[in-house]
């Protein structure tokens, strides 16, 4: 598959896109094909710039990690 999206110019970031975010349409054979529709990335758009203000948030503060999983959150003293 990766050789015949790249071949048609189709990255596999952008493939990666088109399943994440994109509405996904089951076909009678079994498979299912994603379409990325208009609403799909106004959605997604929206979700990216909910992360990003998270992202702002999360500046200056740390997470301390023990086998997966987290023991600690605070916010940094430097």
């Amino acid at each position: 598959m990766k050789e015949r999206s790249q071949g048609r110019g189709i990255p596999a970031s952008v493939v990666d896109l088109i399943i994440e975010y994109g509405t996904p349409q089951p076909q009678p054979d079994g498979t299912c094909k994603y379409v990325l529709r208009d609403q799909d990335k106004k959605a997604a758009a929206s979700q990216l710039r909910q992360r990003l203000q998270h992202l702002e948030k999360a500046m200056g503060k740390e997470a301390v990690v023990a086998q997966n999983e987290v023991i600690a959150a605070y916010h940094r003293s430097d």
